[in-house]
């Protein structure tokens, strides 16, 4: 790769020269809408409602796993008992508030179904998936309509699993998303956003404890956006902090402290529980799984794909190994011996064959002794790339120009290195307490990398037509997507087996 120019070195910010060339932006803006709102969104809608009624009404109906306790608590608030608690139950009883108002609205609604049964309660997940979400996304996606789709989102198959079960993972992201929109897009005056935003992020926290992290990243979001402006961010980066702090004093009123009660609150339910688990917590014992970090590093990697992949990235990332054999030595042990003295195997994770994690464990990472150690070019593949896009796609400042824009609702939907170090914070201390392997902790971390990352302008392959890229690039993102989402139902459906000591057929979701 050619060293940069001087001339390059004095390049614009937010130059679109990149944009105009070869590329009808107003054709892939419109594009993206017509596909998002109404083709994609429409079908989404039709296509999980009809599957939610379907496997509840002919395959799954009965509660499955997590559902035995989540339904039942629904059916105990809903008649009457709001004080009895299952101490199996680990998280906050947002889920069952949100299911009690749900099935009262169901119960006035002239259709013959029963309130809190698994039909209604699994189609509140629908709705919430289907519809809040793409909802709570739409502000986002104004600002930035060819770098990423909501339906794309919507289709991660981690989070669309639970489109047709009652669990807390699609609420639980719904409200964060919603906090996040709410706070940059700013759909009201300034101190109403973001008092609106600490309120949903505060709803949020109700549906899972590990929000509470999120919420630190929307409140550096909203500091940072309002100090590139007001305070002229430029390339220095330590510069930068300091401005993020007076920033962060001078705005503690109106938008530091809305957030600053949620971690409060949050605190005192530490104090008051003695732990961030409230039932089962000899099962939930929160430790030091770095493992899980990587974990979710490949998961972003391997589902977004078509968002980084191409050719020369392939070639330039083999040839290190050529060239940099020394730095890659030392990086890949440095990863295998997290590996080694990092891995945490849950008894859940070994004995619940209803996970697809318990066979990516036993076929692939842990197939042999030594297979785990192999895993090691692949994560240290992952967090370069997962990386590099943030990166490579955050805002570029210098020391001369200041930003082009008067307020932080129009600045694009960019991070700085402040935001890139709180969202790994975030990655960080939402997997690695956790013991066991489990990916629906990572929603959040690919949701909030999707968002931030556009697609980038290259061809997938050598000699490939830059024109229309980006649409061919998020188009094959979402069948990708859909592909995924196919398999994932399939093996739920038809993949059954039998437990001793369960009547009902089981089955495997993530």
């Amino acid at each position: 790769m050619s060293e940069p120019s001087d001339k390059d070195d004095k390049r614009e910010p937010f130059s679109t020269a990149a944009f105009v060339h070869s590329r009808d932006l107003e054709g892939e803006i419109t594009t993206s809408f017509i596909f998002n709102w109404f083709i994609g969104w429409p079908l989404l809608v039709i296509l999980f409602t009809f599957l939610t009624y379907t496997l509840s009404t002919h395959y799954v109906t009965h509660k499955f796993i997590d559902e035995i306790f989540h339904v039942s608590m629904v059916e105990q608030y809903y008649g009457g008992d709001l004080r009895t608690w299952d101490p199996k139950i680990t998280t906050p009883p947002g889920l069952y508030y949100l299911g009690l108002v749900w099935s009262k609205i169901v119960s006035i609604l002239p259709i013959k179904c029963n309130p809190v049964g698994l039909t209604s309660l699994r189609l509140l997940n629908t709705f919430g998936g289907t519809v809040a979400l793409p909802i709570a996304l739409n502000p986002l996606f104004l600002l930035n309509p060819v770098g990423w789709w909501p339906t794309s989102i919507m289709l991660f198959p981690v989070l669309s699993t639970y489109y047709y079960l009652f669990y807390t993972d699609v609420w639980s992201t719904v409200f964060i998303v919603a906090s996040l929109s709410v706070a940059i897009g700013t759909p009201w005056n300034e101190k109403l956003s973001i008092r609106v935003s600490a309120f949903l992020g505060f709803c949020s926290v109700w549906m899972r404890q590990t929000n509470i992290v999120w919420n630190l990243l929307i409140l550096v979001l909203v500091i940072e956006r309002r100090a590139m402006i007001q305070k002229n961010f430029t390339d220095s980066f330590l510069n930068n902090c300091i401005k993020f702090v007076i920033q962060l004093v001078d705005d503690f009123y109106d938008f530091t402290l809305p957030y600053l009660i949620n971690f409060g609150l949050f605190t005192f339910f530490l104090i008051y529980n003695r732990g961030i688990t409230l039932g089962d917590k000899e099962n939930h014992v929160a430790g030091l799984h770095i493992m899980q970090f990587f974990y979710c590093l490949t998961f972003i990697t391997i589902f977004t794909w078509p968002v980084w992949l191409n050719y020369s990235y392939i070639k330039s990332s083999i040839r290190r190994y050529y060239y940099q054999p020394f730095q890659m030595f030392l990086e890949l042990s440095a990863i295998m011996l997290v590996i080694r003295f990092f891995t945490v195997a849950h008894p859940f994770l070994l004995a619940d064959n209803r996970h697809i994690t318990f066979y990516i464990w036993r076929k692939i990472i842990n197939f042999r002794w030594y297979t785990k150690y192999l895993m090691a070019p692949i994560y240290h593949f992952s967090v370069v790339t997962v990386f590099g896009a943030l990166i490579d796609d955050s805002f570029y400042f210098n020391s001369v120009d200041e930003l082009p824009f008067k307020h932080a609702r129009d600045l694009p939907l960019k991070l700085t290195g402040i935001s890139i170090i709180t969202l790994t914070l975030c990655i960080f201390f939402t997997v690695v307490p956790s013991p066991l392997f489990e990916p629906r902790y990572y929603i959040l971390p690919y949701i909030f990398f999707r968002i931030f990352v556009s697609v980038i302008y290259e061809p997938f392959l050598p000699g490939e037509p830059l024109s229309g890229i980006v649409l061919r690039r998020l188009s094959t993102e979402v069948a990708w997507l859909l592909v995924a989402n196919v398999a994932t139902i399939g093996l739920f459906i038809f993949k059954t087996f039998t437990w001793e000591g369960e009547e009902s057929l089981q089955r495997i979701i993530w």
